[in-house]
């Protein structure tokens, strides 16, 4: 049973104020800071308290949420993006060119950055990362995007071409993601993901000095950072698996943020004045994953049933309030939402019949009904699912799993169908680009070799639109457009996925911080500082 909880008072305004915030974070300089950061006779801490720990310090092959919001301290992908139009911007490539076959991508870069080793960025580097990508070994997040990449071939020391064996005019989304390391760590740690807990040496504003698994990631400033030395000396993120004891730790002061808030915690939070609530726009959604590759779940009207079956609306009212309902697998920020697409309704009178149709008139199960965690109220949310599967007569039995083992399972299960129950409610972050190309190649794409691919289910149709959109973009985006929308409405048709909603992102800080989260959910806490 859900236990109701008034707590939305403030989020009846925050669409407004996340759109405000969204300006706020556009507006964030990269340019130095002419105080060259914090003042040097008293140290600035800033500690985060997160939900789950890393499951590796190598930028390149963390695969989770809370890989990719602490690694994006560490070190910097080549490119930024505008958090108010998604624009990409310079950042370490000033200028990118597509050729007019979409075969090659010409970037220019920077000259005068330095990774945490004291090695100098050149295009040498930024081969080896790609390389190290590229190989089978690694599984990292970023792979498989950038496979057509054929050869980098290095012009001079800040002149790139990447030749690609087909067109990819969409590869440069993906470069914001694209983290570099020196090609002397690569040289020396080769195509495995790196699993020491020795620091993997980044050029970002921060360098990691210490990972106490479990407990706590130490990052401390860069003075070599190309941008200008951030002003917070310290970060620390603190590991603290359940909400209430986050929450409790930032009320008695032991840590400044809590990231995750979920919004039944908000009036606690309001009601301290040293404390504050900060929204931002969050490009996470939640669904219930469904193995489709065997069965009874290839049947689609068993997929169909868990749609009709789970009262979604409740859910958000209850445990997720400023959450939005997702109608497919779009959120409305992205590029080829299809706002026409109306989400399933809740009908277990339907859901009922759609299970009788599929050959299991006195229901299945139980199934196991995998977790991962990492999204607020990902328990509870569980578990009133499971409750409206129930009283239609789909049993679960709910497993839990820490976050680094749900995510290694899940790249398992391509060849392990046990790695994971046949149901997961897990999610998607949206991968930073705004372009719904991202969730339609990573996650609903049939390439086997995907690490994030959760649907595990093929569909002709999907994949047909998915390369058409990809092979329009250059020159025809409002097709693009078109063509994703039509992606949209078939993967509701087939039930790819039972359909949840659009995450709030909220973040509970210390009143006297300033500092507003990326919209894409990155803790780049190079932009925070202290009030005076």
């Amino acid at each position: 049973m859900i236990m109701h909880e008034n707590s939305v008072r403030t989020l009846r305004s925050i669409a407004f104020v996340a759109a405000a915030a969204l300006l706020v974070v556009a507006c964030q300089s990269d340019a130095p800071d002419d105080e060259g950061g914090a003042a040097a006779d008293e140290e600035t801490t800033v500690v985060v308290a997160i939900s789950d720990d890393l499951s590796t310090v190598d930028p390149q092959g963390g695969t989770g949420i809370i890989d990719r919001n602490v690694l994006q301290n560490v070190t910097d992908g080549i490119i930024r993006r505008n958090g108010e139009t998604g624009e990409l911007i310079p950042h370490i490539a000033t200028e990118w060119e597509l050729s007019d076959d979409e075969l090659v991508w010409s970037i220019t870069l920077r000259d005068d950055v330095t990774f945490h080793n004291g090695d100098h960025f050149t295009a040498e580097d930024l081969k080896a990362s790609i390389d190290r990508m590229n190989h089978p070994n690694l599984g990292g997040t970023l792979g498989e995007n950038f496979f057509v990449v054929e050869e980098t071939r290095i012009i001079d020391d800040y002149h790139v071409e990447l030749h690609l064996s087909e067109p990819a005019p969409l590869l440069m989304l993906f470069a914001e993601r694209l983290l570099l390391a020196p090609k002397s760590w690569i040289e020396d740690i080769g195509y495995e993901v790196y699993s020491s807990r020795e620091p993997a040496p980044g050029l970002g504003a921060y360098r990691l000095v210490e990972w106490d698994r479990g407990n706590e990631i130490v990052f401390e400033a860069f003075d070599d950072y190309f941008l200008g030395r951030p002003q917070i000396d310290r970060v620390i993120f603190r590991v603290i698996p359940d909400e209430a004891a986050r929450v409790a730790a930032l009320r008695a002061g032991e840590v400044d943020v809590v990231d995750q808030l979920s919004p039944v915690q908000v009036d606690q939070v309001e009601g301290d004045e040293a404390l504050k609530v900060v929204p931002s726009l969050s490009m996470a959604r939640v669904r219930v994953s469904i193995d489709q590759r065997k069965p009874p779940f290839d049947i689609l009207e068993l997929r169909q049933a868990i749609n009709y079956a789970i009262d979604v609306d409740t859910i958000i009212d209850e445990l997720l309030p400023g959450a939005v309902r997702t109608p497919a697998g779009l959120v409305p920020q992205e590029l080829g939402f299809n706002p026409d697409l109306e989400p399933y309704e809740y009908d277990p009178d339907r859901a009922r019949e759609l299970l009788a149709e599929a050959g299991f008139p006195d229901g299945i199960g139980p199934v196991e009904f995998s977790v991962y965690p990492s999204y607020s109220q990902s328990e509870e949310a569980a578990q009133a699912i499971q409750s409206y599967l129930a009283e239609v007569g789909i049993q679960t039995e709910i497993r839990v799993y820490e976050a680094a083992d749900f995510v290694t399972r899940k790249q398992e299960k391509h060849d392990n169908p046990a790695g994971l129950g046949p149901l997961m409610l897990d999610g998607h972050s949206g991968g930073n680009t705004f372009h719904g190309y991202h969730f339609y190649q990573n996650v609903v794409n049939c390439v086997q070799g995907s690490v994030t691919h959760a649907g595990y289910g093929c569909h002709d149709d999907i994949d047909a639109l998915h390369d058409e959109a990809v092979a329009t973009w250059a020159k025809n985006p409002e097709r693009t457009i078109e063509v994703l929308q039509e992606a949209e409405v078939l993967l509701q048709q087939h039930a790819w996925a039972g359909f949840l909603y659009q995450v709030p992102a909220l973040y509970a800080m210390a009143a006297d911080l300033d500092w507003q989260p990326s919209p894409a959910e990155q803790s780049q806490l190079r932009f925070a500082s202290w009030a005076n």
